[in-house]
C-alpha cells in the first residue's frame, strides 16, 4: 500500500492508532502535508473507531441567506369567518359580470386585514424534519457529559457519556423509523408513494424546481422563458397550418346535441372543492385550505360564478391566467438551455373547479352517445361487459 501511495505522490498523514485494538484503519491521504493542519485523533465513545480531526486551508460555504414574503398561520378565524360571512352577503347584491373580480378584490383585502403580509430573511439550513424536542435535549444532556468526562477524565463520566451516546443514537433511529414509516403510510396513492420514495433517495422536485439558467439576467429571465414556449408552440402549429389535404368529412350526427352547459347546485360544487386537492396558486385571493374552512359562506357566490361561466360559456378572464414554472425535463439536464425544459401551468383553484364541472356535464352527456360513437374502451366497463 505504501508503494502505491508513493507511486501516485501521495502521503499518509495519520501516525496515532485509530481502532481500540492499537490499529491505524483511518488514513488521511494527501498530495501535500502542508494542507493538513492540527490533526488530532479523539475518542468520542460511539464506535470502536475514534474521530480524526484535522484542519484544512478552506472555508467553510456561508449559508445562503434569502428573502421571503410570508404570512401569519395563527389567524383568527372565528373573526376572518365573521368578515367573510359579512362580505358574501354584501356580494349577493352584486351578481354581475364583474363577480369574479368582485370576489378576488373581497378576499384579498379581508386577507390583507387578517394576515397581512411580512418580509424576512430567512437562511437555508439542511432540513431535518424528523427532529424533536427530545432528541435536542439528550443532545444537550451528551455534550454536557462530554464536557464532565473531557476535564475529569474519570471512568465514570466517561461511562455516562457512552450511555448517553446509545440512547441518542436508538432515539434518532426510533424517531427516524417512526417519521418515515408514517410520510408512506399517508400515501393513498402511487404517485404520492413515488415522491416520498424520490424525496428519501434526494430524487425529490428540488433539483429540477430550484434550476434555473445562471446566464441570463434575473430580469431578463422571465421574459426569455416566456418567448421561448411562444416559439415552441409557433413551430409545433407551422406545419399543420402549412398542410395542404383537405379535411376529412364525416356524417351528420342525428343524436341528441348538447346545445348547453346546466346550472349546478352548491351541493355539488361544495362536493367538488371538498374532495379536490387543496393546493394553492398566488392567484388565489386566499389560500385553498382557509377557503375550504370557510366554504359555507362562499359557496353561494362560487355557485354563482360557476353557473354564470357555464351559462354564457364564456370562461371569466381571471380564470384564464396561470402562473408558468419551467422545470427540468430530466434531474440530469444541463439548465442553461432552455429546450430542457417543460412548462407547468398552475391556474387559479376555482379555474380548475370550473373546468371539473364541465367535465363532469360532458362525460353525463357522453354516456348518453357513447354506443354510437365510442369504441369498447369504455371508463367503469369491461370489454366482455360491453360485448354481451
Amino acid at each position: 500500500m505504501r508503494d502505491i501511495l508513493r507511486a501516485h505522490l501521495l502521503s499518509q498523514v495519520v501516525n496515532t492508532p485509530t481502532q481500540k485494538k492499537n490499529h491505524i484503519l483511518d488514513w488521511v491521504v494527501t498530495p501535500d502535508i502542508d494542507l493538513i493542519n492540527n490533526l488530532q485523533v479523539m475518542d468520542k465513545c460511539i464506535s470502536d473507531h475514534k474521530l480524526v480531526v484535522f484542519e484544512l486551508p478552506y472555508s467553510k460555504p456561508k449559508l445562503v441567506k434569502r428573502t421571503i414574503t410570508c404570512r401569519k398561520k395563527n389567524i383568527d378565524n372565528r373573526a376572518l369567518s365573521t368578515d367573510i360571512q359579512r362580505a358574501a352577503e354584501d356580494m349577493k347584491n352584486d351578481y354581475n359580470k364583474n363577480l369574479v373580480d368582485t370576489y378576488n378584490r373581497t378576499l384579498k383585502q379581508l386577507l390583507d386585514i387578517h394576515a397581512p403580509k411580512r418580509t424576512r430573511i430567512v437562511t437555508d439550513r439542511p432540513s431535518a424534519p424528523w427532529m424533536t424536542s427530545h432528541i435536542k435535549e439528550l443532545k444537550t444532556e451528551r455534550r454536557r457529559a462530554e464536557r464532565k468526562w473531557r476535564s475529569t477524565n474519570l471512568c465514570i463520566h466517561k461511562e455516562i457519556y457512552r450511555d448517553l451516546n446509545r440512547k441518542l443514537k436508538n432515539a434518532i433511529e426510533t424517531t427516524k423509523k417512526y417519521f418515515y414509516c408514517g410520510k408512506i403510510e399517508e400515501c393513498v396513492t402511487s404517485k404520492a408513494l413515488y415522491n416520498v420514495a424520490n424525496t428519501l433517495s434526494g430524487k425529490g422536485g428540488s433539483s429540477s424546481q430550484g434550476s434555473i439558467p445562471k446566464t441570463i439576467p434575473a430580469d431578463q429571465l422571465a421574459e426569455r422563458f416566456g418567448n421561448f414556449f411562444i416559439e415552441k408552440i409557433a413551430n409545433i402549429r407551422k406545419p399543420m397550418d402549412a398542410a395542404s389535404s383537405p379535411l376529412p368529412s364525416f356524417d351528420y350526427f342525428e343524436g341528441d346535441c348538447m346545445t348547453m352547459f346546466e346550472p349546478v347546485k352548491k351541493e355539488d360544487v361544495m362536493k367538488i372543492i371538498k374532495t379536490s386537492p387543496p393546493k394553492s396558486c398566488c392567484l388565489d385571493p386566499i389560500p385553498t385550505p382557509l377557503l375550504v374552512i370557510h366554504l359555507e359562506h362562499l359557496i353561494e357566490p362560487i355557485t354563482t360564478m360557476i353557473n354564470q361561466s357555464l351559462l354564457s360559456g364564456i370562461v371569466p378572464v381571471p380564470f384564464k391566467h396561470a402562473v408558468v414554472l419551467p422545470l427540468l425535463k430530466k434531474p440530469n439536464l444541463s439548465p442553461e438551455k432552455l429546450k430542457n425544459f417543460r412548462p407547468v401551468s398552475n391556474p387559479p383553484f376555482l379555474s380548475k373547479i370550473l373546468e371539473k364541472m364541465v367535465l363532469l356535464q360532458l362525460k353525463k352527456y357522453q354516456k348518453t352517445i357513447f354506443w354510437i360513437i365510442f369504441s369498447l374502451h369504455i371508463e367503469n366497463f369491461t370489454t366482455q361487459k360491453l360485448h354481451f
